[in-house]
């Protein structure tokens, strides 16, 4: 079976009473989710989540946490032959409070929005994200870190 190894972040905004976190709505399929895409050759895995995040989203001023990180695993189908997808997620902050789509990236993402935690379970699409979210957000040295 095919593999495809991913990056991305999942970014809080917690400068509001009220934390947010940044999801994109990504054009195939039709789904919310964290900003992620390929690792290049050459690159890290935290490169490419940078580099993902810049590109989808305009967010550029950030702060990665140390050490913490996610894995998600499935299967997935393309040309119907199955792949096995590995997306490594990191966790970060910022204050920025919005997103900017570049021309360039519209036919990949076709929303970017800071939304509250509770708005982000409702629109991810995936139970595997709402899983990471309420771990991040369970973890007190994780939620420390962020400010929550």
């Amino acid at each position: 079976m095919a593999q495809e190894h991913s990056a991305g972040i999942i970014l809080f905004n917690t400068d509001n009473e009220s934390p947010s976190v940044l999801l994109v709505l990504h054009t195939r399929g039709n789904h919310w989710g964290f900003p992620k895409g390929h690792i290049e050759k050459g690159e890290t895995p935290e490169e490419t989540a940078r580099r993902e995040l810049e590109e989808e989203t305009g967010v550029t001023t950030y702060t990665l946490l140390p050490g913490v990180s996610f894995t998600d695993a499935y299967t997935s189908q393309s040309r119907n032959k199955p792949i096995a997808k590995e997306v490594t997620y990191f966790v970060g902050k910022t204050n920025e409070t919005q997103g900017a789509i570049s021309d360039a990236m519209r036919h990949e993402i076709a929303e970017t929005r800071f939304v509250s935690v509770r708005d982000a379970l409702g629109l991810l699409t995936y139970e595997s994200s709402k899983e990471m979210l309420r771990t991040i957000l369970q973890n007190t040295k994780t939620t420390s870190q962020l400010g929550l």
